[in-house]
């Protein structure tokens, strides 16, 4: 009974120390990478607006254009 019980001691300790390990790697991701992934976000949604914006406006002065012309 006391091979089982070391093994399972071993088990655990490794399994609190791998715990230990990923709270330490989520605490760096939350305070280190969300924020510049976040602020990377909303960069990429502004220039996302302002190139549908400008091809809508495009696409509008293109119609005009053709129905003034032809």
């Amino acid at each position: 009974m006391t091979n089982t019980d070391g093994n399972l001691k071993y088990r655990v300790d490794q399994l609190e120390s791998g715990m230990k390990e990923l709270k330490s790697d989520m605490k760096k991701l939350l305070t280190n990478h969300l924020p510049h992934i976040q602020q990377e976000m909303v960069t990429v949604k502004t220039e996302a607006r302002v190139w549908a914006c400008i091809n809508a406006g495009a696409i509008i002065i293109g119609i005009i254009v053709s129905k003034m012309f032809f």
